[in-house]
């Protein structure tokens, strides 16, 4: 009876975290219309918007990428496609003087536009804000007083292993500590994209996965990673420090420039 009412203790309080992350990753709307720089933001965060854009300026002939790793804009004054993102020209403006990949992202127009673009997309629900994701962190808490629960019983039960029963419930009560809290790590750690946002992604998938001309190039990065930057230059590719394998996890929380803007 013990064992019986401490499982379902546990399966109770993980059926409620996971409705409550359920519930707080559903993001809003169904406006599945996108621009390459939102799919790149949501997909892979400000490193895999930022080369997006430095793919498209490559496609364009305004930067290129030296052996040492430095990227420059070779024709710095070079016009820009009509209604070009905000992201793309403050790429470029930054690589008037050189910058590797690193030092290009705390570049601060860079950095202030790519805060822009993340708050938009928390506005549209693709993406959970800083608060939320803490706040769902946040549901582990109970799963993990439970754990702490049936630890202090086991220890206690422990003391006097040899008692009747006691062996079982010490047993029973490790395996349910176990489990629960493996299962309650599991649901409280979610990526950012909101199931709204996911399904964002799909659709770009979907709309991109025949394409293959050039003008679609920053489109496709942004939807399938920088590996297509190695498919189609792997030279500038190397010199620019692109990722040639999976795609860079999408950051769990965003950096503090960005924080403020989602707190908010």
């Amino acid at each position: 009876m013990i064992l019986s009412a401490y499982a379902a203790l546990a399966v109770a309080v993980l059926a409620v975290s996971a409705g409550a992350r359920w519930w707080l990753r559903r993001g809003a709307g169904r406006d599945e219309s996108w621009t390459a720089m939102e799919v790149a933001y949501l997909n892979g965060g400000l490193r895999l918007a930022g080369y997006a854009c430095i793919a498209e300026l490559h496609r364009l002939g305004i930067v290129r990428a030296a052996a040492s790793a430095n990227l420059i804009a070779v024709r710095p004054s070079a016009g820009l496609p009509e209604r070009a993102p905000r992201l793309l020209s403050a790429v470029r403006n930054a690589l008037r003087q050189p910058h590797s990949w690193q030092t290009l992202t705390l570049d601060a127009d860079v950095r202030r536009v790519g805060a822009a673009l993340g708050t938009r997309l928390v506005k549209r629900g693709w993406i959970l804000s800083a608060a939320r994701q803490k706040r769902l962190r946040l549901l582990r808490i109970p799963g993990l007083l439970v754990v702490g629960w049936c630890l202090v019983w086991l220890v206690i039960l422990a003391m006097d292993f040899s008692a009747p029963g006691h062996a079982t419930l010490v047993l029973g009560l490790g395996v349910i500590a176990l489990s629960l809290g493996v299962a309650t790590v599991v649901v409280s750690d979610v990526p950012p994209a909101t199931r709204a946002g996911k399904a964002v992604l799909r659709r770009a998938r979907h709309d991109l996965k025949d394409r293959t001309d050039g003008a679609s190039l920053m489109a496709r990065v942004a939807v399938f990673g920088e590996p297509v930057m190695w498919k189609a230059d792997p030279e500038f590719a190397k010199h620019a420090q692109a990722e040639s394998g999976k795609l860079t996890a999408h950051p769990r929380f965003f950096d503090k420039p960005h924080d403020r803007f989602y707190y908010r």
